[in-house]
């Protein structure tokens, strides 16, 4: 998460950030699914089940700039799932 840091985030937005993209990998997890698997449709999956859930618009949009920002991330890098030294942690 350093480089987030680097970009001029506040620690705290990096350490929201960091507790979304972990329930979003916590929740892919128990479907047997790695965080860089996921698609539009679980996304929307989830998005859905934090509505039901009553969770807050700006608690949502945070989360979902957080992925966009990581998937923005592991795109310039290169990263994909299946890499031998790909893993992704969020803690």
């Amino acid at each position: 998460m350093n480089f987030w840091l680097e970009k001029g985030l506040s620690e705290n937005t990096v350490q929201s950030y960091r507790l979304d993209l972990t329930v979003l990998s916590n929740w892919a997890a128990k479907r047997d699914l790695n965080f860089l698997d996921l698609d539009a449709v679980h996304l929307q999956t989830f998005l859905g089940e934090r509505l039901e859930q009553g969770y807050k618009a700006t608690s949502t949009s945070r989360l979902l700039s957080a992925t966009r920002k990581a998937v923005s991330i592991f795109v310039s890098r290169e990263i994909s799932y299946g890499q031998p030294h790909c893993s992704v942690e969020f803690t």
